[in-house]
């Protein structure tokens, strides 16, 4: 708990649901290999499709700025995405998508070790893949 302790306060990338409120999520975009097009899929928290957007094939960092099918700002809450892969219009498949979100709690429990995340969402510590500093927006002259 010690070593975890000093994680609150940075941002964590791991493979489970985001909370959308209005500020870009940064995720960890890997397509199928041989993939020509990929679509990151988002559900609300009943599992419901609320958007399906384009997204670049390129391994690496993406900022999903949280809008439905329409471009319209969705509503704070909890969302879960994933990544589907096409070669031409054959679907290679569909993979969870990793996201980074902000560490606000470490607690252990009987099955060991949690973080909690914003919005309250709950990883085993053993899920994070990563971890980083949060970026912090520029100040205005």
């Amino acid at each position: 708990m010690s070593q975890l302790a000093g994680w609150v306060g940075q941002e964590a990338r791991a493979n489970a649901p985001v909370w959308m409120d209005g500020d870009p999520v940064t995720m960890q975009l890997s397509p199928a290999v041989g993939a020509d097009r990929a679509v990151l899929v988002v559900r609300n928290a009943s599992g419901a499709l609320v958007s399906r957007e384009e997204v670049p094939t390129t391994p690496g960092l993406y900022d999903w700025l949280g809008g439905d099918a329409a471009g319209d700002p969705l509503p704070a809450g909890r969302y879960t995405l994933s990544l589907e892969s096409f070669s031409g219009e054959t679907r290679l498949g569909e993979s969870p998508v990793e996201s980074y979100a902000r560490i606000i709690e470490a607690r252990n429990g009987p099955t060991g070790a949690t973080l909690v995340l914003e919005g309250g969402i709950e990883v085993p510590s053993a899920a994070i893949t990563a971890l980083r500093v949060p970026t912090q927006a520029t100040p205005s002259p």
